[in-house]
């Protein structure tokens, strides 16, 4: 078994934004949300922050609005290549994960679209179907380390057999997990560390033997 792993909602989504805002901007929250952004690019080459302050901004949404603006959004913003190449890469043995500090119903709204094999994202809290405004599990870049752990652990997987691909520098404590590869990123750290760099989609069918 070999596995790849998408580190990153944006390797799927055409999109500056990432899902969690985008669902924001549906909501009408776009001046809260970007102020967020604002002070998260500040910081977010040093360190994880601003999920808690993104998960309140949810607080009173239904979830099946929010399931509902997910599912949405991936129909809208998602790489027109992305259900062909995947499942080109499928075709060759792999097994396709998505491992990101995304919301887990966007994640789950691509698992669908794109017949992903594992998906994994924050997890808003609800009471009685509505968002109270918390994360009931929370996902930063270091979290999702060792979820790629457990997942390699559990199917057995040597570092040869795992690549990641990531676009921006949550993806950077990943690269130890596997061989790395930088997707159309702005991020100098990743690229330098990365051992192939591609700026489209189809770019993986090259690396994926």
């Amino acid at each position: 078994m070999k596995a790849l792993i998408i580190n990153g909602s944006g390797i799927l989504l055409d999109s500056d934004l990432a899902g969690i805002r985008l669902l924001l901007r549906e909501l009408g929250k776009e001046k809260e949300m970007l102020e967020q952004k604002q002070e998260y690019d500040k910081i977010k080459q040093e360190k994880p922050w601003g999920l808690d302050n993104l998960a309140k901004l949810y607080k009173g949404v239904s979830e099946q609005e929010i399931n509902k603006l997910s599912k949405k959004i991936v129909k809208e913003k998602i790489n027109p290549d992305a259900k062909e190449i995947i499942s080109k890469i499928k075709e060759k043995g792999y097994t396709v994960v998505i491992y990101t500090s995304e919301l887990i119903n966007i994640s789950d709204a691509l698992k669908k679209e794109l017949d992903l094999d594992e998906v994994y994202g924050n997890v808003l809290e609800f009471k009685n179907g509505v968002a109270t405004g918390k994360l009931k599990e929370k996902v930063d870049r270091y979290d999702r380390v060792e979820k790629i752990k457990q997942f390699i652990e559990k199917n057995n997987l040597s570092k040869k057999d795992v690549y990641i691909v990531g676009e921006s520098v949550t993806a950077i404590p990943s690269a130890k997990l596997g061989t790395m590869i930088a997707f159309n990123s702005d991020c100098d750290e990743l690229n330098n560390i990365a051992q192939h760099k591609i700026s489209k989609l189809d770019g993986l069918l090259k690396i994926l033997n």
